[in-house]
């Protein structure tokens, strides 16, 4: 339990010895309130004229005006710290809404490029099965089946030549050619 002060307070004039669980400048600080408060009252027009129980009456109006005007205000702000709070948990329920979609849309993009990497090596693999076709017709010296095979790497149908789909690039890294370059010349050689 918290230990109980004392302290010899001036009020109005007179010392009282008052006692509290606060700290002794606090209630040093309650006693300045209420002489402030004595002397702002004792201003007021036609106080002097009034008895003591009116002056105490009047003094006590006052606080409580006070206290009810410190309540309301204390009210007011909790309802908007609650309205703050509520926004703040829109907001971070916003924010976590937005990552999640962000990560939705880049396993989207994952997805889409995974599937264009896949669509490339398909693609790739059919435009090789055509390469060495075209090659093996080449070095046979079957050059009408060669132009006819070629037509297949040229014109798929749809608007994207498999020849694109070639290599670039010898996998054999002797300096011959890549299969691209080698139906190149196939091509120049018979066009």
């Amino acid at each position: 339990m918290a230990k109980k002060n004392t302290a010899d307070v001036l009020i109005n004039g007179k010392v009282y010895t008052i006692s509290g669980y606060e700290s002794t400048a606090y209630l040093q600080k309650v006693a300045t309130y209420l002489n402030e408060m004595e002397e702002k009252v004792a201003v007021t027009e036609g106080y002097a004229r009034l008895t003591a129980d009116e002056k105490q009456l009047l003094k006590n109006m006052n606080l409580a005006d006070v206290y009810f005007k410190a309540d309301a205000a204390r009210e007011s702000l909790e309802k908007e710290k609650e309205q703050k709070d509520r926004e703040l948990y829109s907001l971070k329920h916003d924010l976590i809404d937005a990552k999640l979609e962000q990560e939705k849309l880049k396993l989207d993009q994952d997805l889409a490029a995974a599937q264009d990497t896949n669509q490339w090596q398909q693609r790739s693999a059919e435009a090789m099965d055509w390469f060495w076709q075209v090659d093996e017709a080449y070095v046979r010296g079957k050059y009408s089946l060669c132009r006819t095979l070629m037509r297949h790497l040229e014109d798929t149908g749809d608007g994207d030549p498999l020849k694109n789909y070639l290599p670039q690039e010898s996998a054999t890294k002797n300096g011959r050619f890549s299969p691209y370059h080698r139906y190149e010349e196939i091509y120049n050689a018979l066009h």
